[in-house]
């Protein structure tokens, strides 16, 4: 499987076999394969759609991830993904769908759920509040084992200070177009992210993170920054629309950014 996703996509063999090691420890709930579906022909493997499922509020979602067809077998390329996607009580996300697939997606029932991408230097925006790392103190949090979950495995997690109360986000380190930035994956909603977004930003700019990346509809009033229509599609399938800017536990957190070696 490894040899076949290296043919298929730009990442060499060594990031997919540590991609299907960290996906086989993590399991999934009862009833769900725990790493994905195979193609075969022949006795060769030749499509290959891999999955993480996550279980949370009582609610399974699933990041359809890797999607990848030998260019010979393209003409099941559909039925893999229809009969990796059959669970009614689940919904499925895509969120790195490439450009040939959308119409795909389309025809198999996902919906497109974000517009496009902003990318916001949030530093430029007022505002003081007091911005640390995640710490013991947070245990009572209610999506504290989410945060240590996504600490462990290499994010950047802060909590602000608000009046109201903590308030706490995840961050996953990347480049754009060669520039250090940090892609939100994880706010209780946009909304607060923009409320905090100067404190956070100065915090990050000290991480040496100037640019934040967010699933936008439209240019964020409030911040600077430049909305970049139709990039980064998000699509999903199934009962429960996703938040925008809740990439928790998606491939690019499990697996580690394209890119990573």
């Amino acid at each position: 499987m490894a040899d076949l996703l290296a043919r298929g996509f730009p990442e060499p063999r060594k990031y997919w076999t540590r991609a299907l090691d960290r996906l086989s420890a993590r399991g999934a709930p009862e009833g769900c394969p725990p790493i994905g579906y195979l193609l075969e022909a022949g006795g060769a493997v030749v499509g290959a759609l891999l999955l993480i499922f996550i279980e949370r509020g009582g609610q399974i979602r699933c990041n359809v991830s890797s999607w990848y067809v030998e260019p010979a077998h393209r003409g099941h390329a559909a039925l893999l993904a229809s009969m990796a996607t059959k669970l009614k009580h689940v919904t499925y996300v895509n969120t790195s769908a490439a450009e040939h697939t959308w119409p795909i997606l389309t025809a198999l029932g996902y919906r497109r759920y974000n517009q496009g991408q902003f990318a916001a230097i949030p530093a430029l925006k007022g505002g003081a509040a007091k911005v640390r790392a995640l710490g013991g103190e947070d245990r009572s949090l209610a999506d504290y084992d989410l945060l240590a979950a996504h600490a462990a495995a290499g994010c950047t997690v802060l909590v602000c200070e608000t009046p109201e109360g903590p308030e706490p986000f995840v961050f996953l380190r990347r480049r754009v177009s060669g520039l250090p930035a940090m892609q939100l994956i994880h706010a209780r909603c946009t909304e607060r992210f923009i409320a905090c977004a100067g404190p956070l930003g100065r915090a990050l700019l000290r991480r040496g993170a100037p640019i934040v990346i967010l699933d936008a509809p439209a240019p964020f009033a409030g911040l600077v920054g430049l909305w970049f229509r139709k990039r980064g599609p998000r699509y999903f399938k199934g009962p429960v629309q996703p938040r925008l800017n809740d990439l928790a536990f998606t491939e690019m957190v499990v697996f580690g950014p394209y890119g990573a070696s």
